[in-house]
């Protein structure tokens, strides 16, 4: 990597930033205009020879016209008894994944004000190819794995490139890259009780529309059941610097299979509720509660001109044939991920402070135990107590407890 400084010169890329942040407004606003479909149709032309060729496609709920047709050809060396016409097919695919990366580098170098002069992405990808000859059953097709190099030359500090490579890759390809990695694999994954939450609603975070709306400062003893919200899962949100909202629904477009939650293990299947419809349905009904909650008040506090338009998500679709039951023993699964979190284990604790469940019994962080306290629980105090930006609320709280009652053991 190459650096030079010229901050008063004006950096022109070639990307305009501004509008592509316009379009990822408007789309934020229209959730359906970007859903898109891309095309390409392939004739074969001799042995492995093929053209393809690439015109329209469907976005922004419409057809798409280009301004012209375009062709690519595609072949393999004489190693496989081709003519070498022509790259072969995974190749172009590195080509493919190569341009989204400098693609991705041109415009975050764009929008921080970094001038290029000039980028080059070079890829090499591992693949045994004894899967694709059907040499081996046991070795699935696809890469194995991808390495990239950058050789960028820019008015930055190694630094600022560094930085600049590693924003551009989660904009625009590295997700590619792993789903390439992936390609191949089979994916099943077993669905509970959930809670389903946008990481946007009309242009803000979620985390941010509950901040401002108080959700986060209910106290436990405004709620009608508080052992039951102290047992709900964490939000499935992903923090990403595009604030991508991943969810069943975009797990099951990419190839995802949904089954139910793990009942059981017997003769060496595993077995799944019946109940993953019903769970989906009552998270969908759950977040759609909060966003009109939400939009409830925006418009009590009048200030819906501020924000995007309201507007709904798709339910979440599970599909018509959920099966039961999954086989563990024909090799077809080796790998099985416990993605549960952790059930605390306080049979250390030598004190009567336990319930049945061996749950810590406390009424807002206050142990029926004389001096003993607890912190971080979910919903212990607020809904933010196991939040970070909730430690502090609650440690102020229980510190007034304890001064009160040893000024009271005092007197």
């Amino acid at each position: 990597m190459t650096t030079s400084k010229s901050p008063d010169a004006k950096v022109n890329n070639g990307v305009n930033v501004t509008a592509l942040l316009d379009a990822r407004g408007a789309l934020e606003k229209a959730p359906a205009a970007a859903q898109f479909k891309w095309r390409a149709s392939c004739e074969w032309l001799k042995g492995t020879h093929s053209r393809s060729t690439i015109g329209n496609y469907f976005g922004l709920g419409a057809e798409q016209s280009r301004n012209k047709t375009f062709a690519v050809e595609a072949d393999h060396p004489p190693v496989f008894a081709a003519e070498d016409n022509a790259p072969t097919p995974v190749e172009l695919v590195l080509s493919g994944l190569a341009s989204c990366l400098t693609a991705g580098v041109a415009a975050v170098a764009q929008r921080r004000g970094i001038q290029l002069h000039s980028v080059k992405a070079s890829l090499e990808a591992d693949m045994d190819i004894q899967g694709i000859l059907g040499i081996d059953d046991e070795v699935r097709n696809g890469f194995g794995g991808i390495r990239v190099h950058f050789d960028i030359r820019a008015d930055a500090s190694e630094d600022d490139i560094k930085a600049l490579v590693a924003q551009s890759q989660k904009r625009s390809g590295i997700q590619l890259a792993r789903e390439i990695q992936a390609a191949g694999r089979r994916v099943v994954l077993s669905v509970g009780e959930h809670v389903r939450m946008p990481r946007t609603y009309r242009g803000r975070d979620i985390q941010w529309w509950m901040d401002a709306m108080g959700a986060m400062d209910v106290r436990y003893d405004a709620v009608e059941d508080i052992e039951r919200a102290r047992r709900l899962p964490s939000l499935q949100l992903v923090g990403t610097p595009e604030r991508v909202t991943i969810d069943l629904n975009s797990l099951r477009k990419a190839g995802v299979e949904l089954v139910g939650r793990l009942v059981g293990l017997r003769d060496g299947k595993a077995q799944f509720s019946g109940s993953l419809a019903n769970h989906c349905a009552l998270a969908d009904l759950k977040m759609n509660r909060l966003l009109a909650s939400i939009d409830d008040w925006v418009n009590t506090n009048g200030i819906a001109e501020r924000f995007p338009a309201p507007h709904r998500y798709e339910p979440t679709d599970v599909g018509t044939d959920t099966r039961l039951s999954l086989g563990l023993d024909d090799g077809k699964i080796r790998t099985v991920i416990w993605a549960t979190g952790y059930r605390p284990d306080y049979s250390w604790l030598d004190m009567d402070a336990l319930d049945r469940k061996g749950r810590i019994r406390h009424e807002g962080g206050v142990v029926p135990v004389p001096g003993m306290y607890v912190m971080g629980l979910p919903f212990m105090r607020r809904r933010k107590s196991s939040f970070i930006d909730g430690a502090g609320d609650d440690a102020a709280d229980l510190a007034t407890h304890l001064s009160q009652s040893l000024a009271g053991a005092a007197a």
